[in-house]
């Protein structure tokens, strides 16, 4: 299946899991904040009603060292595979 997708600057999702994808951006940059799919830390986190920004402003700078996700930065051209179940968090 191939998707296509717009998205404004600072919208994302919320951490959330799903098949292995392949993703490339074209314009702007997509920040990924990214847990195994075995973290208990990432699965917390997992909360449909609330918004990528508010995890990042909010409750990001709250968490010990080793509680914070791994970080990815993609920018036009770059492109992120994704495996399946991993529990990652996306913001433009």
């Amino acid at each position: 299946a191939r998707a296509f997708g717009l998205s404004g600057s600072f919208l994302g999702l919320n951490f959330h899991q799903h098949g292995g994808v392949l993703n490339e951006v074209i314009h702007g940059a997509k920040l990924w904040l990214v847990y195994p799919p075995s973290s208990q830390v990432g699965q917390r986190f997992r909360d449909p009603l609330k918004s990528a920004a508010s995890f990042i402003l909010k409750e990001l700078s709250q968490l010990t060292p080793d509680e914070r996700p791994q970080r990815c930065l993609a920018r036009p051209g770059d492109v992120m595979y994704m495996p399946a179940q991993w529990i990652h968090l996306t913001m433009n």
